[in-house]
């Protein structure tokens, strides 16, 4: 394996250390909390609006979990935008 599969590789497993388990309803309530922050929306309108389409799945915060919980988020979108670019180095 050369030095980039295991740099990839060591991330992948550090990434999954951090986001943790979660269900197929908890990714995709993360995935449109991430795509309402790329649109531009602030977190807590991201928040709405992935909470209309994934009820169950809506977290429950309030000002006081607002800085871990829009950290986790700021996370899950640079680690997309990571993967993508990981996804397409493979490809080629």
């Amino acid at each position: 394996m050369n030095i980039k599969k295991k740099m990839i590789k060591a991330y992948q497993a550090a990434a999954a250390e951090v986001i943790g388990e979660r269900t197929p309803g908890e990714i995709a309530y993360d995935d449109k909390v991430v795509e309402g922050l790329n649109q531009g929306l602030t977190i807590h309108q991201a928040l709405a609006r992935a909470a209309e389409t994934h009820p169950m799945e809506a977290l429950q915060v309030t000002e006081k979990d607002m800085p871990d919980i829009s950290a986790r988020y700021e996370y899950l979108r640079e680690h997309a935008k990571l993967m993508l670019l990981i996804e397409g180095q493979k490809r080629r």
